[in-house]
């Protein structure tokens, strides 16, 4: 587990994804992810996010925007 923020170019990411290696959440609130999001992309607003931890893989970096 990482316990620092680390950047990761667009590429190097799909990379991650496709590999299995990392998921996508999105912690923007319900309303507007249902607006539009990222195909494939797990949604758990910020003010959710504690409560839900459980629901990640904890198997897979986790990468949030």
């Amino acid at each position: 587990m990482k316990d620092s923020l680390e950047v990761v170019p667009a590429s190097k990411l799909l990379d991650r994804i496709r590999d299995g290696l990392s998921s996508l959440l999105d912690a923007r609130p319900v309303d507007e992810f249902e607006v539009g999001h990222l195909s494939g992309v797990m949604n758990i607003p910020l003010s959710q996010l504690e409560i839900k931890l459980h629901e990640l893989d904890k198997a897979k970096e986790i990468v949030a925007y």
